[in-house]
C-alpha cells in the first residue's frame, strides 16, 4: 500500500472518530480535519466514499460484528 493509500485511511478513520466519537457533524468533520487539503484530488474523494460508505453502512457493519461475537467469533461461517 501505498504511503498516500495508508494517509488517506487514516484521515478517514480520523474523520469517523470525530463524527461517531465526538458527534461532530459529517462536514464540520471533514472542513476540520487539516490533513485533508494535502491530498490529491482522488485521494480526497477516496477519503470522502470510505467515509459516507462507512456511515450509510453503520447498521449493516453492528449487525455483522453482533452476530460473530454471539457465534464465537469470526472463524465461524458468516452467511451475508
Amino acid at each position: 500500500m501505498s504511503s498516500s493509500g495508508l494517509l488517506s485511511r487514516h484521515i478517514s478513520f480520523d474523520i469517523l472518530d470525530s463524527v461517531l466519537g465526538r458527534k461532530n457533524a459529517l462536514d464540520v468533520a471533514f472542513a476540520g480535519h487539516e490533513g485533508l487539503p494535502a491530498l490529491s484530488p482522488q485521494d480526497r474523494g477516496f477519503v470522502r466514499m470510505l467515509v459516507t460508505t462507512t456511515l450509510r453502512r453503520l447498521g449493516q457493519i453492528d449487525d455483522v460484528i453482533s452476530r460473530l461475537e454471539q457465534k464465537g467469533g469470526a472463524s465461524q461461517n458468516l452467511k451475508l
